[in-house]
């Protein structure tokens, strides 16, 4: 532990509290909290999605309103703004809380409204982070990861405790920023791959993912087929329209294949029965699964160090696009502040 910011004692810089009592009361204060608050919310007339338990939405003959809660932040929407000013009236009567009207920063992200789009982004998060590690005055880098260069769990000398310890808050940091700048998904997966040293242990784990990569392309196609029937059922609840059917594109051509025979391959019966519902969907036409050449996969920049050329194009082609001249700014720039909290 380490005094806070703000409340370093000069005389003894290396004391810290003892901690006699939790200041919260009991372990299970949090699941009290949001037992009381779902309860209320429920008596409103919300519904609890079955899609997130954090997720409440009620609808009306011509409009809807969601409701999103995380501990004790709550971010309100609606189609017709006086119902959230509504809903906010009788959060007020139960609970003591602050209306901090439009959202601008919520969790790290900062939120700003464009004529028909809402811009996220996560510079004052990156600001603080590379200020923590003294990167400020570092070089930029053309693309998260070093072409052709691999890593290992012998490259370098071994990390002291403290410095591992360190390591692995970054790390943690780092996959927090990935849900804006999915970009650098793949060098960040490498790199979580060593926060340990390894050992026998780690040897027969990779000796199982040696087995599991036998079928590891049909068992992701079948993950994200899951993935993709959650959002549809998310989009259900909130009576958002889904005119046409989802196509996934995979790149495995064997996977693509196996997708749409009904008849079963000898080589693929060792395949759990689960998987296989992604068939079931294409058979209903309810998934399109359709083959893309690897020259044209998109998500080899998630998956694989590659040129910078590349890199640069598929990054254009997914749509991650400069910030708008009002929003430009340099991460490595302190960035104005803005209010650390939600609406509520």
């Amino acid at each position: 532990m380490m005094q806070p910011p703000g409340f370093e004692d000069s005389s003894c810089p290396t004391h810290v509290c003892r901690l006699q009592k939790a200041l919260y009361g009991l372990k299970q204060a949090p699941r009290a909290w949001f037992h009381k608050l779902n309860s209320f919310i429920l008596q409103l007339g919300f519904q609890c999605s079955r899609a997130d338990a954090s997720l409440f939405y009620f609808h009306s003959v011509s409009d809807i309103i969601i409701l999103l809660i995380y501990v004790d932040d709550i971010l309100i929407t609606s189609s017709n703004p006086p119902h959230v000013h509504h809903i906010i009236s009788q959060l007020s009567s139960h609970f003591t809380l602050q209306d901090l009207g439009d959202i601008s920063y919520f969790l790290g992200i900062e939120f700003t409204r464009l004529p028909y789009v809402l811009h996220l982004n996560q510079q004052c998060y990156i600001h603080q982070l590379l200020e923590r590690v003294d990167l400020l005055r570092a070089k930029s880098a053309s693309t998260p990861g070093a072409l052709g260069k691999l890593l290992s769990a012998v490259d370098g000398e071994p990390l002291s405790v403290l410095d591992a310890t360190h390591y692995r808050s970054l790390m943690g940091a780092l996959q927090y920023i990935t849900l804006t700048r999915p970009k650098i998904s793949f060098a960040i997966n490498r790199a979580c791959q060593y926060m340990a040293h390894p050992t026998t242990s780690h040897l027969q784990a990779a000796k199982r993912i040696l087995r599991y990569l036998k079928e590891l392309e049909y068992r992701a196609l079948a993950f994200l087929a899951a993935e993709v029937s959650w959002l549809q059922f998310l989009l259900k609840e909130l009576c958002i329209p889904q005119p046409d059917t989802p196509l996934i594109w995979c790149d495995n051509i064997n996977a693509a294949a196996l997708a749409a025979n009904s008849v079963f391959h000898g080589r693929s019966k060792h395949i759990e029965i689960d998987l296989h519902f992604v068939r079931d969907k294409v058979l209903r036409k309810e998934l399109l699964i359709q083959y893309v050449p690897s020259t044209d996969q998109l998500a080899d920049v998630f998956t694989k160090h590659v040129p910078s050329c590349q890199f640069s194009a598929a990054r254009t082609r997914l749509s991650v696009v400069p910030r708008p001249i009002s929003l430009w700014g340099d991460d490595r720039q302190a960035p104005a502040p803005a209010a650390d909290s939600s609406p509520l």
